[in-house]
């Protein structure tokens, strides 16, 4: 059997010829093109624009990205296309805001991002019955929903994911280590739970906070 095409990922190098999309240094809005040429370094890349455009075509190769992954709008977007389509500004009263750099129209797309963690019962499911357990013998506050997603953070998240947990906005009133923090922390270590039996208790209040002032319900879960 033949084999096909290797698939293009975001490690694909460009040459010359690549389907892409690029921005444009005029406006900051991503346009498609050829890749007409890379630098011998290949910290520079020359692109032909399909409008013919003769400005503004040679750039970094993180303002590139291949055609046939930037099509997809169902995937996540890459942090250089984000940047070029937000940008994040401090308001008096009203703190951090996110805007875009063009005009959108009512229900359009803004940016695909992926989610820093997804706390599913379902992929751990012994930490879920432990967490239900705790809860039934003594009721939590913010309910074992959210005590279950700082757990998870825990276990899943690489540093910069937890970088950017942290950097979400939360009441700064509510990073002590509350009760119910301590007393789920300690139930865990008893029953030996893997990779939650040496937790800190200020790094998993904050992650419970973060989780309750910046978490989304997935559809497909009951819990």
């Amino acid at each position: 059997m033949a084999e096909g095409k290797p698939a293009v990922t975001e490690e694909t190098p460009f040459v010359p010829g690549h389907r892409v999309y690029a921005v444009w240094a005029g406006n900051g809005r991503w346009y498609p093109g050829v890749v007409e040429n890379v630098s011998v370094d290949g910290d520079l890349i020359t692109v032909a624009w399909d409008d013919q455009g003769t400005d503004h075509k040679t750039m970094k190769p993180t303002l590139v990205q291949h055609y046939t992954l930037f099509a997809g709008e169902e995937a996540p977007w890459t942090k250089a296309r984000i940047d070029a389509a937000v940008e994040v500004k401090a308001m008096d009263g009203k703190g951090r805001c996110l805007f875009t750099r063009d005009r959108k129209s009512p229900g359009g797309l803004i940016f695909v991002e992926k989610p820093i963690c997804a706390a599913l019962p379902s992929k751990h499911p012994q930490l879920w019955q432990a967490i239900t357990a705790i809860n039934e013998q003594h009721p939590l506050d913010l309910g074992p929903g959210w005590h279950f997603a700082a757990a998870v953070s825990i276990l899943e998240m690489d540093e910069e994911a937890t970088r950017l947990a942290l950097d979400k906005w939360a009441p700064e009133e509510e990073f002590e280590p509350c009760q119910d923090s301590l007393m789920v922390l300690d139930h865990l270590n008893k029953r030996h739970m893997p990779g939650l039996d040496t937790v800190d208790a200020s790094l998993y209040q904050r992650l419970l906070v973060s989780w309750r002032y910046n978490a989304f319900a997935h559809g497909s879960e009951t819990n």
